[in-house]
């Protein structure tokens, strides 16, 4: 028996419909859909670990912390110091690929894959495939994992030829097998979540899933499809950036929907919430939302104060985006178009946090686990 995991980025509950995915559709009617609610913040983490972001230590990409600048990358043009600087780390061993960021005071806050022993402080689900000596294959574009043993896949980085090398090497030895469909995230972001592209690239990405289940047995097999979360619609960006104070003693860092500072000292931070308080659609989050939402972590690294966007807006320039943005996700998890989607083979229940499905995915396995946040899903 195999089981297959399979992430499609991006997908919400009302994409899977007869004519947009039509064969996700048909599995929905046959397994059910289930509604994903993902951990806050920009971390899949909470999948592979089962645990809020407060214990596995994810917030987003980046973290507080010095950063050791290479003189080439302060020479080479900007579009190759993206390249130049995840070769660096994947030399080094680390080899979670990013995009390159020229902040000196802030870091990557992952520097390795999730098959890694050593990825994040709490185990991952593949620490449990391991201690049951469960043989693997990882393929999240370009590394290719199987069972720890890595190789570079060198192909466009689109999924339509990730599909297709998948099922070129693909080999009946393995009990489990990962694969991660990327490109409707893109699409989300810059056409929107209702635009006619976006349309077009869900039937490619329901072609592309119907692909790969026909190298499994739906009937004899493990299934689990999931999304890490949807795509809400800008109606608006908000320049955070032009109005804050112009100061020495404070950070801050700017992602889609949520901006992170560090003070040194009282007046920074009270001259930097004055112009924040001026944005009407967002707040600082108070502590009793950080213990709400997991995330009140035991040091400031991932943020001393977060200002958070509502619904439909977007911050824009962030540290990763100069461009419009169309389509964002990641806010406070009340809009049902933010949240992800998971379809088993399965009898579960269909309602579901992010830090359920490893719980779920254990249990289908009949592997043992304590010490989750999460709950498995599975109906017995």
């Amino acid at each position: 028996m195999k089981t297959l995991i399979l992430w499609i980025d991006a997908v919400r509950q009302d994409y899977v419909n007869e004519k947009d995915m039509p064969f996700l559709y048909s599995l929905s009617k046959k397994y059910g859909l289930g509604e994903l609610k993902q951990s806050f913040g920009f971390s899949s983490a909470s999948f592979f670990t089962g645990v809020y972001p407060n214990k596995h230590g994810q917030l987003a990409l980046y973290k507080k912390g010095k950063q050791k600048k290479s003189l080439l990358l302060k020479i080479l043009p900007n579009f190759i110091k993206n390249y130049y600087f995840n070769l660096i780390n994947y030399l080094k061993g680390n080899d979670l690929f990013m995009p390159y960021l020229d902040k000196k005071d802030f870091i990557p806050s992952q520097k390795k894959q999730f098959h890694h022993q050593d990825c994040l402080k709490v185990k991952t689900i593949f620490d449990s495939f391991r201690e049951n000596k469960l043989k693997y294959l990882y393929y999240q574009w370009p590394l290719m994992v199987t069972n720890n043993k890595t190789k570079l896949s060198f192909c466009k980085n689109n999924d339509l030829t990730r599909v297709k090398k998948f099922i070129k090497i693909f080999k009946n030895n393995q009990d489990i097998y990962f694969f991660h469909l990327w490109d409707l995230d893109k699409y989300g972001h810059i056409y929107g979540p209702e635009s006619k592209q976006l349309r077009l690239k869900l039937k490619e990405q329901d072609n592309l899933a119907k692909k790969i289940l026909s190298l499994f047995n739906l009937e004899k097999d493990n299934l689990i499809i999931w999304s890490d979360h949807g795509m809400v619609n800008i109606k608006q960006t908000v320049n955070i950036q032009s109005i804050l104070p112009k100061r020495s003693d404070y950070l801050y860092f700017l992602d889609g929907t949520m901006a992170r500072f560090w003070f040194t000292n009282k007046e920074a931070k009270e001259a930097v919430f004055k112009s924040l308080n001026s944005i009407k659609c967002g707040h600082i989050l108070s502590q009793e939302e950080k213990k709400k939402h997991k995330i009140d972590f035991k040091n400031e690294d991932n943020g001393e104060e977060i200002f958070l966007l509502d619904n439909s807006y977007a911050i824009l320039p962030n540290f990763f985006n100069k461009d419009i943005i169309k389509g964002m996700h990641d806010y406070d998890l009340t809009d049902k178009n933010d949240l992800g989607i998971f379809i088993i083979n399965k009898k579960t229940g269909k309602t579901a946090n992010m830090v359920d499905m490893c719980p779920t995915i254990l249990d289908i396995l009949n592997i043992k686990y304590k010490d989750l946040d999460g709950k498995s899903l599975l109906i017995q």
